[in-house]
């Protein structure tokens, strides 16, 4: 199938990790999202696709923001005591200049990640803790699906607006979309 309006779940666990502890302050604990960051990253010898495509992405969920499903699963990143739970399973929406194979799109995307790192983290010069889809359960909704969940997380308390366009961010030396946004 080919469209030019794609939504992707990227599903993730923990890929790697640095030994450094958290040790999050009380604000960080608050406020989770301000020590996360989506980093799309492109996969180039996965597909033919260029990311000249991109005519904006938006963050229709931030996969960190917590909710219980109908199945009375919790999803996003919680604590529980003082340890991290949860996996990230970001929402995002992709409008194109030109219809693409969705599959072959969501191949080039699907190692986009989240990071997950303390103010203490960054003062030890730590990686943080970064997840990303080691199994490749990333998939694109149906364009029926992708209404019901974009209408979904547009009426939870925790979606903010969040638009990127690529014209207006930074490329790389090679041309690549620098794309790693904060999630707060």
């Amino acid at each position: 199938m080919k469209s030019s309006d794609i939504t992707i779940n990227f599903c993730s666990n923990d890929e790697d990790w640095d030994m450094v502890p958290f040790r999050f302050t009380a604000a960080e604990k608050k406020n989770l999202a301000s020590c996360c960051t989506f980093s799309l990253n492109w996969n180039w010898g996965e597909t033919t696709i260029s990311d000249k495509v991109v005519k904006s992405w938006e963050i229709i969920y931030d996969g960190i923001s917590t909710f219980t499903d109908e199945d009375g699963v919790r999803n996003g990143l919680y604590f529980k005591g003082n340890k991290l739970e949860g996996a990230p399973g970001p929402v995002i929406r992709f409008l194109l200049t030109k219809k693409v194979n969705v599959e072959d799109f969501t191949r080039m995307v699907w190692t986009s990640s989240v990071l997950v790192q303390s103010a203490y983290q960054k003062s030890k010069d730590s990686t943080g803790r970064l997840f990303v889809d080691g199994n490749g359960y990333t998939h694109a909704f149906t364009p029926a699906e992708a209404r019901a969940v974009i209408k979904f997380f547009k009426a939870q308390p925790f979606y903010k607006k969040r638009v990127y366009v690529p014209a207006k961010q930074k490329s790389k030396a090679g041309g690549e979309l620098d794309s790693a946004v904060s999630l707060a």
